[in-house]
């Protein structure tokens, strides 16, 4: 009798822990938001939480009971300012400033694109998906905290061009949460994996400098943000 796959508190702590551990010392007064979905029903919640270590720990709970209830799990990747209504969802006004740039693949096509070749390399991949095929969310961790999220935005049209990928372009984005059962159909756990401690510099993924931004064609202008000679995300 095959066993029934549960979430996992551990690595759904360790995906939350990745997205908002700096909070702590670059952007302390600040939330993060989990959403929950029935798989059947009309039910849709949001909840936000500390982006401290007690609040990661209450969200990750949080997360694998409602799992364990039969809903899908998300999180808004950007951090939310204090004092929102700690059970309804953030709108963009709310976002606090953005630590990632990220990209949400669900085509062979977006994935065919990043298998030719990346200039500015992702940090962490987290798998969503594997019927009918692939599908996963890239991120590139930003080395500052970006608080020009309309420059933000652009960046994340730029990067949706590039990959022909879903445009994820809003800073409330909530994504599929890591670790968590996708009670949709009979899929593993997802599944995220970090590439190490790298972080990009400020303007590495500044995409949207052209009309249709392509990452070959931009890397003259990323390397003049690098040099603080564009206009600056942070």
């Amino acid at each position: 009798m095959t066993q029934a796959i549960k979430p996992s508190i551990e690595d759904i702590t360790r995906h939350l822990t990745h997205l908002f551990t700096r909070c702590a010392l670059e952007s302390p007064d600040t939330t993060f938001q989990l959403d929950r979905s029935e798989v059947d029903g009309p039910g849709w919640g949001s909840h936000q939480f500390p982006t401290n270590e007690k609040g990661i720990t209450n969200a990750a709970q949080w997360a694998v009971d409602y799992n364990n209830q039969g809903q899908n799990l998300y999180v808004g990747m950007n951090p939310r300012i204090l004092g929102l209504d700690p059970n309804k969802s953030a709108t963009d006004a709310d976002i606090a400033c953005a630590f990632f740039s990220f990209a949400d693949f669900d085509t062979l096509e977006s994935i065919d694109i990043a298998r030719d070749g990346m200039p500015v390399q992702n940090t962490a991949t987290v798998n969503t998906g594997t019927i009918p095929s692939r599908r996963c969310h890239l991120h590139w961790e930003h080395e500052t905290a970006i608080h020009n999220l309309t420059a933000w935005k652009q960046t994340q049209i730029g990067i949706a061009n590039y990959f022909h990928s879903d445009k994820v372009i809003d800073p409330r984005r909530i994504l599929r949460l890591a670790l968590s059962i996708c009670t949709t159909n009979t899929l593993a756990p997802l599944l995220v994996w970090h590439r190490g401690k790298n972080r990009l510099r400020v303007g590495w993924v500044y995409l949207a400098l052209t009309p249709v931004p392509m990452f070959n064609s931009c890397l003259r202008t990323l390397q003049k943000a690098r040099n603080g000679t564009t206009t600056s995300l942070s």
